[in-house]
């Protein structure tokens, strides 16, 4: 009994508790807000700048960060660099113990829609970035480019889109989704925060034929995530001392 004390005071006071912990935006109910899994960290609310002047959440869909915008609103280019003119952002600050993104990853999916019907184009392009100095730096992309490169739409007619879209509406849209790993990041101290920066550039030039005021344009974006990173919950300097002390209390009743 005494030996099954010391040994768990000797655990307890030397080792920390890892709890796994993730994050997402999933954009219910057009919350901008993330949904969260475990303790010990903070999250900013999803940032916008650029995608377009023409905000249609309600319109479309209900579940999913949409964007709408005429040709010429968003950059036009592939591979998109930490400074495209088009992005959203979000911030993830460690608590008193830190975090430890070995094993971690961030994903997100990505699509694109028109209204154009046969013949339109599509070419959205997204890279994801980090910061660790408040933005004044970025990391390289993560990963490679996550593109929708649709050559060509056909009108889905009545037939309802993947994310909720209403193919009655005239619109059609692709997507992909891709995951970036973050071990990478390491670990952030008590107060140290990670900037993430999802780029976005649109290829599709004059392409999508939206040359009628009834046709439109987008992008939408879906299931952000950073999963399986975790925070270390070590006791106080005055647990450890007690759990010591107890287990040596333990030790000695047995010698005696």
């Amino acid at each position: 009994m005494n030996r099954n004390i010391l040994q768990a005071g000797v655990l307890l006071a030397t080792t920390g508790l890892l709890q796994a912990a993730s994050l997402s935006f999933d954009f219910e109910a057009q919350d901008l807000a993330a949904t969260t899994s475990g303790s010990g960290f903070s999250v900013t609310d999803l940032a916008e700048t650029g995608l377009g002047s023409n905000s249609i959440y309600g319109d479309f869909t209900t579940t999913t960060m949409v964007r709408a915008y005429v040709p010429g609103q968003i950059t036009n280019g592939s591979s998109p660099a930490f400074d495209a003119a088009d992005y959203v952002q979000f911030g993830l600050t460690a608590g008193a113990d830190g975090i430890n993104f070995s094993g971690s990853s961030f994903s997100t999916t990505v699509g694109g829609f028109t209204s154009a019907g046969s013949g339109g184009a599509m070419g959205i392009f997204v890279n994801v970035y980090y910061s660790l100095d408040g933005g004044a730096n970025w990391s390289s992309a993560l990963g490679s480019t996550l593109s929708i490169n649709q050559a060509a739409y056909t009108n889905p007619g009545n037939a309802s889109g993947e994310f909720g879209f209403d193919g009655a509406l005239g619109f059609d849209e692709s997507h992909a989704s891709d995951s970036y790993d973050l071990s990478s990041l390491g670990t952030l101290a008590s107060g140290e925060e990670v900037l993430f920066r999802i780029a976005i550039n649109d290829n599709s030039g004059s392409n999508v034929n939206l040359t009628s005021g009834n046709n439109v344009k987008g992008v939408y974006l879906d299931d952000i995530t950073v999963s399986d990173f975790t925070a270390s919950a070590v006791p106080e300097p005055g647990t450890s001392t007690l759990l010591l002390s107890c287990g040596a209390l333990a030790l000695l009743r047995r010698r005696r």
